[in-house]
């Protein structure tokens, strides 16, 4: 199996104030799932203010401002089947990477044998179930102003994306971890199939961006049904 590899790293301004700058890897390629016929169903929904793919800088990049993208060869990856029972879905992963089922169901990806961060959650539950994502956003907001509270570096901003016709609202946010070094995290949440994909990923500001190469993989290849790779 094949996938066309994109890495572009992306500086955003917060709505803290404009002087403020993050970064994220956005990977738009699409995972190609011809050997395994298996096809990615999407309900995108109405258009929102998404990142899209068309010509644009990278150091003028803003919500509503397009980003440049450049191909690369494509490249052997070398891949591994997470299924929850519980939750009901599979998708493909690294091979690099460790997959656990949590507690609760779901999974949590280490990355780079970190296991002192998630690396990438991803968690399924039934939107007729559930608030709408505006509110679920919110609530999960709140949440990290309570948890990070003054380690907070960059407060939550709104980051919706679009890959490949997936639509995903989120945002993103850094903090400050024990050892001083400074954290990206993502939060994101998808409507499909009349089912709620929640997204999470964590990974050191400055690092490689592998959590979100996971999340894009991720995003790609996950069914909801624990026995569709076999």
């Amino acid at each position: 199996m094949k996938r066309n590899k994109l890495l572009k790293i992306m500086k955003i301004r917060t709505q803290k104030t404009a002087a403020l700058l993050l970064a994220a890897v956005l990977l738009p390629a699409v995972v190609l799932l011809t050997a395994c016929g298996v096809q990615a169903a999407t309900e995108p929904g109405e258009d929102p203010d998404v990142l899209t793919e068309e010509a644009g800088t990278l150091d003028d990049a803003d919500w509503g401002e397009p980003v440049e993208w450049e191909e690369e060869e494509d490249e052997e990856w070398d891949y591994r089947v997470f299924s929850d029972e519980k939750m009901g879905f599979a998708f493909l992963y690294d091979a690099r990477h460790t997959a656990q089922t949590m507690e609760e169901g779901g999974a949590r990806l280490t990355i780079n044998g970190n296991e002192h961060m998630v690396g990438l959650s991803v968690r399924v539950a039934d939107s007729w179930d559930l608030p709408d994502p505006e509110q679920l956003m919110t609530e999960a907001r709140g949440s990290v102003l309570t948890a990070y509270g003054e380690v907070l570096e960059q407060e939550p901003a709104d980051m919706p994306l679009e890959l490949g016709g997936h639509v995903l609202e989120g945002f993103m946010y850094t903090y400050i971890d024990p050892d001083g070094q400074e954290v990206l995290r993502t939060w994101f949440i998808e409507s499909r199939e009349e089912k709620y994909v929640f997204y999470e990923t964590e990974g050191i500001y400055e690092g490689g961006g592998e959590e979100l190469e996971a999340l894009e993989a991720a995003v790609f290849t996950i069914q909801f049904d624990p026995h569709v790779y076999g």
